[in-house]
């Protein structure tokens, strides 16, 4: 779409193989982002507009090397911090990258302006690229992170195509980011990795919930996941740390200065739902109990 995006004026040289393109931008202004609601996993809604039609920024952040498909938040691509060793890594998976893309969603082209096929498989190549990266850039958080944009934007291509595919995809990549995000926190608790790269956490591209939300976005992932635990017993467990996440999120039991009133009011509606399947359980268990 003319003056929705444009083709950096400079060129960027793949560090892993090379080659020389340009990125894609999202102009900003115009009207061209119409914020709508914000959802529990804090991803922020875009409402189509007459002039520019259904605009999502979230196909934009990944930098893509057109030629090899090496891929990562534009702030590493770059990355000062690859060795030769990692450079060598990555140019020898370069065929699987290609191999993959093609088996997700067919032929692609970068050089290209973006839609959602595009996005979906930045996120996906980012994470396949992200395990070569050092330390230093917090790779496991990247890997969430992205996974989790990933999981939204196969929801968007299911809502678009009505392919159950997406479905199962959106799935295992809302999987993944549960893995990654409880990998970070781990690396991060035993000093393996450090927060202090990370220049925004998101998880959305217009507001940054910080440290926080990352312990959030695990509660949400975790309770979204529940019907994959089959034990009760589990399953309590797993809410009573969800709610102790989310409380500390939203303040629960004391005023919440810091956060958008949405946000409080999201958090305190997920919280009492939480409650009531605990309620629920509890009971179940204790009818279980009788039984026996």
């Amino acid at each position: 779409m003319p003056d929705l995006t444009f083709f950096s004026k400079d060129p960027i040289e793949c560090p892993v193989c090379g080659y020389q393109f340009r990125r894609e931008e999202l102009m900003s202004g115009g009207g061209r982002l119409n914020a709508g609601k914000l959802t529990e996993e804090l991803r922020r809604l875009y409402i189509p507009t007459q002039k520019w039609g259904k605009v999502n920024p979230l196909i934009y952040p990944i930098t893509v090397c057109p030629n090899c498909f090496y891929s990562a938040f534009k702030e590493d691509f770059r990355n000062k911090y690859l060795t030769e060793s990692e450079i060598m890594a990555l140019e020898n998976y370069r065929k699987v990258r290609g191999e993959y893309a093609i088996a997700i969603v067919g032929n692609v082209d970068f050089e290209k302006p973006r839609d959602l096929n595009h996005g979906l498989l930045s996120y996906i190549l980012a994470v396949s690229c992200y395990p070569f990266l050092s330390k230093k850039v917090a790779p496991s958080f990247k890997k969430a992170l992205a996974s989790l944009r990933a999981a939204w934007l196969a929801g968007d291509l299911l809502d678009e195509t009505k392919n159950h595919m997406y479905a199962r995809l959106q799935l295992l990549l809302y999987r993944k980011s549960l893995e990654f995000y409880s990998e970070f926190l781990e690396n991060q608790s035993k000093g393996k990795e450090t927060i202090d790269s990370i220049k925004f956490f998101g998880p959305d591209t217009d507001k940054d919930f910080g440290f926080d939300g990352v312990l959030y976005i695990c509660a949400v992932l975790k309770y979204k996941l529940l019907f994959l635990e089959e034990d009760i017993n589990r399953k309590l467990e797993i809410l009573s740390e969800c709610k102790r996440y989310i409380a500390k999120f939203v303040g629960i039991g004391k005023k919440s200065v810091d956060k958008p009133s949405d946000v409080i009011e999201l958090g305190r509606d997920l919280y009492d739902r939480m409650s009531k399947d605990e309620e629920d359980l509890k009971s179940q268990l204790g009818q279980e109990f009788q039984e026996s």
